[in-house]
């Protein structure tokens, strides 16, 4: 669906906070899906729609973030950001506030049932933003995460992966990584 990513995929980004996990999510593969029709949900545990629309509409116009929180904007710039704000709220994006994976496969079906956004875009992009502990250097293959006992996050990727595979969307899991020191 997009960014040469195949229906069915999980991409999983596990990096420490601060890389740019959120940006690579939203500003390159969530608006190449909208911009090509496709719908976008986006999990997120941490950060709410404010905070994720800033940054959405940061991307899309070139204005940093600290420009547009302060309102310290050339006129080009203010330009810029206005035309971007336009276009992200057309983008049919979903944004859910989660504390957990319980409830995604609920939403998920919705959107493939519905739609997102006015024009009842179909869904072919899930992203889960998540925290977690990375509890040893050594990274387990995905098949030795189901029982793998120093892994907390193996649940939540694992059901992220059965929600979205059942509507053939592409799904990115983003996992903040915080080195656990034995």
């Amino acid at each position: 669906p997009s960014c040469g990513m195949e229906e069915g995929w999980l991409v999983i980004a596990m990096c420490a906070p601060g890389v740019g996990k959120t940006t690579f999510a939203l500003g390159n593969v969530s608006r190449d899906t909208c911009i090509r029709g496709g719908g976008v949900v986006y999990f997120s545990a941490e950060m709410g729609i404010d905070r994720l629309n800033l940054r959405m509409v940061a991307g899309e116009s070139g204005v940093s973030t600290k420009a547009i929180k302060r309102g310290d904007m050339t006129p080009a710039q203010h330009s810029a950001w206005s035309d971007a704000c336009d276009r992200v709220c057309d983008w049919p994006l979903q944004v859910e506030r989660v504390k957990g994976v319980e409830n995604i496969g609920a939403t998920l079906r919705t959107a493939a049932e519905r739609g997102i956004g006015p024009k009842h875009a179909p869904l072919r992009l899930a992203v889960m933003w998540y925290w977690g502990q990375w509890a040893t250097a050594q990274f387990p293959g995905i098949r030795e995460w189901e029982r793998h006992p120093d892994y907390e996050f193996h649940k939540p990727i694992l059901q992220f992966n059965t929600a979205i595979g059942q509507f053939g969307a592409v799904g990115i899991f983003l996992l903040t990584r915080f080195h656990v020191r034995r």
